[in-house]
């Protein structure tokens, strides 16, 4: 991260972060409770694939793998407000994503910003499908940094169809670095 991040969006980020784990505890809190009562009740199916259901943590396993604090921190947030709106994220980072080194190739504080900005956009296009929710089939939202560079990238969500072998997108935003 550079070290003249810019306090304004670090402060911002670390509100949410805040906030999110909050949410986060209520969550598993109620998650336990509801396990719990499977467990006393001998139905241990149920409490296993509850668990499986609701402990699925791994777009924020692999955020977390973003060498960059502020840039991980950034698409962290976007992964909490999906699942605060009900939608399943995954995210595809490239390796180089991982490494420190490649983080000290150009302006961190810039790529965040603009990162964040673009949040705002994906946020836009969950909410316009956020009433699909409720009907057949779960939506899920796709977070691709399509190339190695992380020069751009693809926000997309797609819904499971009942019977159809293919999820159908329901919309897609390519948000490009430049």
């Amino acid at each position: 991260m550079d070290k003249e991040s810019t306090p304004g969006l670090a402060e911002r980020l670390l509100t949410e972060q805040l906030n999110w784990y909050s949410i986060q505890r209520h969550d598993f809190l109620n998650h336990w409770q509801v396990i719990l009562g499977y467990l006393q009740l001998k139905q241990v199916d149920k409490a296993s694939n509850y668990m499986k259901e609701a402990l699925n943590l791994e777009a924020e396993q692999q955020a977390g793998q973003i060498a960059d604090p502020l840039v991980a921190a950034v698409v962290l947030g976007l992964i909490h407000r999906l699942r605060l709106e009900g939608f399943v994220a995954k995210l595809m980072i490239p390796e180089r994503f991982k490494v420190p080194e490649f983080w000290q190739t150009f302006t961190v504080k810039k790529y965040a910003e603009v990162l964040y900005g673009y949040t705002t956009e994906c946020l836009k296009l969950s909410h316009a499908n956020a009433n699909l929710k409720r009907e057949a089939g779960l939506i899920q939202a796709l977070i691709d940094f399509e190339d190695e560079f992380g020069e751009s990238f693809v926000f997309s969500l797609y819904q499971e169809q009942a019977g159809a072998a293919e999820e159908v997108c329901l919309g897609e935003r390519t948000f490009s670095f430049d």
